[in-house]
């Protein structure tokens, strides 16, 4: 009974961490890049959201450092990104060589490739997608990733 009850609460642990197993690509990424600047004043960062993890990578000129920090992830953010993909992209022209900022999903379909989810883009095009997903999910990574 006590071998039945320990296998019982592994089970139950591991199957907590099969979330994190199953997309060892993130579920969310913002990138933010110079657009044409100098490589010594070039400023850019990439967050990376999974499952378990928060990973920012920030570069100043040939300076970089990486941060890592563990977070609980609750809610579907899977189906959230499956959603925000049957949205509509609304493209806008806008100024060209500044900053760019990109937020995106990434949706695994079965043993496919991961496929890229666009919620919004600023730079020298401006682009939204116009599902309440993206919304939320573009406010989420606002708010991880600083």
């Amino acid at each position: 009974m006590k071998k039945l009850l320990f296998l019982s609460i592994c089970l139950l642990f591991t199957s907590g961490l099969a979330g994190a197993s199953q997309f060892p690509n993130p579920l969310l990424v913002k990138t933010i890049s110079p657009g044409m600047t100098p490589p010594w004043a070039a400023v850019s960062s990439r967050c990376e959201i999974f499952f378990d993890k928060v990973v920012i990578t920030r570069k100043s000129g040939s300076l970089k450092s990486k941060t890592e920090r563990k977070i609980i992830l609750s809610g579907d953010a899977v189906q959230l990104i499956k959603s925000a993909s049957l949205g509509s992209i609304v493209e806008t022209p806008a100024p060209t060589d500044g900053p760019t900022t990109i937020h995106y999903g990434i949706r695994t379909v079965g043993a496919g490739a991961p496929v890229s989810v666009t919620l919004r883009a600023r730079g020298s095009m401006i682009i939204d997608n116009d599902s309440n997903e993206a919304q939320t999910l573009v406010s989420f990574l606002d708010q991880n990733c600083f």
